[in-house]
């Protein structure tokens, strides 16, 4: 049986200047008892801004009825790993007692049941965005457009070893990922009376995984 326990700190600031930019800064602080000393707590901020552009006095189109552009910049941990990776874990072993005058008897032993790694760490994504919703026909068409770029960094993940260790793997923070691509979101109200109302929406999505690094000896050679 295993356990283990989160502690997690969050602050949030939102400044709105006349309904037209949007700043909110976020600072959340992640503590895991799967790591130890100062890796056990990361920090993970993020910010975004939102723009309002229909909002402005010189934007004059009648068919938009909502125009926002959004930036985005943060950062997540994740804490994925099996607990008490960073300590020596031991468990029992049963065999047979060879004495010849004892064959029915069995023997308790203790054996490493991993190799004890300390300096794991929050596993961390870090990811940046723009995007842009737009109304058009007072709400009957809405588009939703996003591009995204996010890289994963310090992987958790369990590392092949020489079996001379006495184990064949471990866990690690080890190797990069990258992922970038594009979303959209479409809607429209075709039909809208004091009875019925008729909507249709759709998604498409395009991402593009790339392995930046897994590290030196990833493949256990």
């Amino acid at each position: 049986e295993t356990s283990f326990s989160t502690l997690s700190f969050l602050t949030r600031l939102i400044y709105n200047y006349r309904n037209r930019y949007v700043l909110t800064g976020t600072f959340r602080v992640d503590g895991s008892s799967k790591f130890l000393g100062a890796n056990r707590f990361a920090p993970f901020p993020s910010f975004a801004f939102a723009w309002r552009m229909n909002e402005e006095p010189w934007f004059n189109v009648n068919f938009i009825s909502m125009a926002k552009l959004r930036i985005g910049w943060g950062q997540v941990g994740n804490a994925s790993v099996s607990s008490y990776q960073t300590l020596p874990v031991f468990g029992n072993v049963y065999g047979p007692n060879h004495d010849p005058d004892n064959e029915s008897q069995m023997v308790v032993g203790i054996v490493g049941t991993n190799i004890a790694n300390p300096l794991l760490r929050w596993e961390t994504s870090e990811q940046t965005n723009i995007g842009l919703d737009l109304g058009l026909w007072r709400g009957r068409f809405t588009l939703t457009a996003d591009i995204y770029n996010k890289n994963t960094f310090d992987l958790l993940y369990k590392k092949k070893i020489a079996v001379s260790s006495g184990h064949s793997e471990m866990w690690v923070n080890q190797g990069v990922l990258n992922n970038r691509g594009m979303e959209f979101t479409v809607e429209a109200v075709p039909v809208k009376t004091g009875l019925v109302e008729w909507s249709l929406g759709g998604n498409i999505s395009f991402n593009r995984g790339k392995i930046v690094s897994l590290g030196e000896g990833a493949d256990g050679g």
